[in-house]
């Protein structure tokens, strides 16, 4: 009996730290309320997230607007709605950890992503040696 009881904690352990794991899949609103990126798993545990939606996409002419801040001058012409800004997301030790790419400087810096509820991420970004937290909500694509 003793062997049943510990043997079912196992397994509700393992499936609760799977399920853990993928609980950042899908869209989620960044702290200033402009950008919505979609998180999706590129492999075994690896998640990526692309800019899904702006609340401004285009210039007033109607353009996109362009990745015009990336140091490699052969990406300058990218449109920023679609862009992976999040890459090589890994999950260890109860954070998600990879690198993120800020359109509006151009710069990729380091980013650990922490799951609070199920609803809300803490975001810690961090550049030579300076650090800086926001809160990411879970949401949905605006209709």
């Amino acid at each position: 009996m003793k062997q049943i009881v510990l043997i079912s904690i196992l397994i509700a352990g393992i499936a609760n730290t799977s399920y853990g794991q993928n609980e950042i899949s899908g869209y989620w609103k960044l702290g200033d309320g402009k950008t919505i990126v979609e998180f999706t798993e590129t492999g075994e545990a690896v998640f990526q997230g692309k800019i899904a939606w702006l609340e401004e996409a285009t210039d007033k002419k109607g353009n996109p607007f362009k990745d015009k801040k990336n140091p490699d001058r052969s990406l300058r012409n990218r449109d920023i709605l679609g862009l992976p800004m999040v890459e090589r997301l890994d999950y260890k030790n109860g954070a998600w950890t990879g690198k993120m790419y800020a359109p509006k400087n151009g710069r990729t810096v380091n980013v650990s992503f922490t799951q609070d509820g199920h609803d809300k991420l803490q975001v810690e970004v961090s550049f030579k040696g300076m650090k800086r937290t926001q809160v990411w909500h879970r949401t949905e694509l605006p209709k």
